[in-house]
């Protein structure tokens, strides 16, 4: 059976933390959304609501699913800087 009971457990774990949709749409800055192409439906539709409602620059991630992180650091760690770099070049006062 799925989930398990230790699973559900974690999962109302996560729900006592969510965040309004609404307090996405207060963010202002350009955010850096990393997906897999292999995602999980649920987390799928996650990542499209949120990009939805702030300003996203995506970035998919070919091969990975949710577990990227854990599974593929190598892949995942050398996305973030550039992205960072990008933006404080923008930032620059010339």
């Amino acid at each position: 059976m799925w989930p398990d009971p230790a699973t559900a457990a974690g999962f109302r774990q996560h729900d006592r933390f969510r965040t309004a949709l609404c307090a996405y749409e207060e963010i202002n800055l350009p955010v850096l959304l990393m997906t897999g192409q292999e995602p999980l439906e649920p987390t799928r539709r996650i990542a499209t609501r949120i990009s939805d409602l702030m300003p996203v620059i995506g970035h998919d991630l070919p091969s990975l699913n949710h577990m990227g992180p854990l599974l593929h650091p190598e892949v995942v760690d050398r996305v973030p800087l550039p992205f960072l770099v990008a933006r404080e070049d923008s930032h620059v006062r010339r």
